[in-house]
């Protein structure tokens, strides 16, 4: 956002030298030939590319710290969600030919339907020769029980690639990103704050009361708390 967050980048590069970096909540819009495409709509995208009016020139100076990597993008309709992954060259041994998976359902089997989650750029699985590496933002369980059905369905698919993959494999992954969950209230930024919120913003509800009364507890999510 700033040169000041850049150079810090740069100096994190510079100490810790890492071979991977993955990155959640990219924000930026998967490339389309139709440049007034809206969310949702059925325009071919291409989701492994920015779009080129989001390619400014300050994100492009930004990018230049990332001079030694492979980038892989996973990308979204508009300005969200979306996974970056940076890969230093030297893991390709002068190749770089590695597969990648862009959807769960594409990791599993590329011949399923890529469900609406999905397409939004959370997800990212990466097989390089020694180790698979798995990079998401998963979604959260939202306020409404369609958005919780969302993410059981995510936690679905992803239980079942797990499962496929041991099949196949034992070579090590690595599942790494925001995954939107708290194992325990520890692991919540804020417990109280997330635990009385509602689903105010959509309207439907006059009050907390009425929005309790109405949702059933199961069927309630809780975004930050998942």
């Amino acid at each position: 956002k700033s040169y000041r967050d850049v150079n810090s980048i740069r100096l994190f590069l510079q100490e810790h030298d890492p071979d991977v970096i993955c990155i959640q909540e990219a924000r930026i819009k998967a490339k389309c030939n139709n440049p007034k495409a809206k969310v949702g709509s059925k325009d071919r995208r291409d989701r492994t590319k920015p779009s080129d009016s989001e390619l400014t020139q300050e994100i492009k100076n930004s990018l230049q710290v990332f001079s030694e990597y492979v980038t892989f993008w996973s990308l979204a309709d508009g300005r969200k969600a979306g996974t970056a992954t940076f890969v230093h060259k030297r893991l390709f041994n002068g190749e770089e030919n590695v597969q990648v998976a862009r959807s769960v359902s594409e990791a599993i089997d590329s011949t399923q339907e890529v469900k609406r989650a999905q397409r939004e750029g959370r997800f990212q699985f990466i097989q390089f020769k020694d180790f698979d590496l798995v990079n998401t933002y998963v979604p959260n369980c939202g306020w409404t029980k369609e958005q919780k059905l969302v993410r059981q369905e995510w936690d679905e698919d992803m239980k079942l690639l797990l499962s496929k993959r041991k099949e196949k494999t034992s070579k090590p992954l690595i599942w790494t990103g925001d995954l939107n969950v708290a194992h325990t209230s520890f692991d919540s930024t804020n417990e109280h704050f997330f635990r009385n919120e509602w689903d105010r913003d959509s309207k439907r509800h006059s009050s907390k009361e009425s929005y309790n009364l109405a949702i059933p507890p199961e069927d309630r999510g809780i975004p930050g708390f998942s």
